[in-house]
């Protein structure tokens, strides 16, 4: 019931931030919509997982790490594509290699903020190979022996 609730609450939210911003702004209104709604029902979830479960969760850690890596990552994607397409003249080149740029921003922002310990990088596949590898060049604490 509860996903539900979430998901009808931020279906509300999309309506009132649709009718609210797309006159104003257009399109770009639709897209801050469909964020807020997602946005709501998310925080709904995790309010109730969080007084249900009483879970012990590090909010820090598990929200607001990953939250703030995925801007970086954001304006790291746009800047990149807008740059490179300036550059080279060509919006699929800009776009893909603002991709790649994303993906290694985010990669790279998980091993700086620290947001995965030792277990989780080993749930990966080839977790093993890439922790081994991250120790080498020391950005992760080496395994105990």
């Amino acid at each position: 019931m509860i996903p539900a609730v979430g998901l009808a609450v931020g279906a509300l939210v999309k309506v009132i931030v649709n009718i609210t911003l797309i006159p104003m702004i257009g399109i770009n209104g639709a897209a801050i919509g469909s964020i807020a709604s997602s946005l709501t029902a998310m925080v709904i979830e995790l309010i109730c997982l969080y007084k249900t479960l009483r879970l012990g969760m590090n909010f820090k850690q598990t929200l607001i790490k990953p939250i703030t890596i995925t801007l970086i990552m954001g304006v790291a994607a746009m800047l990149s594509c807008k740059w490179i397409t300036i550059l080279l003249n060509s919006a699929s080149i800009g776009t893909i290699m603002a991709i790649l740029i994303a993906v290694i921003v985010y990669f790279f922002g998980i091993i700086l903020f620290k947001v995965f310990d030792r277990e989780d990088w080993h749930m990966l596949p080839y977790g093993d190979k890439i922790y081994k590898f991250l120790e080498k060049l020391k950005l992760v604490k080496p395994t105990n022996t």
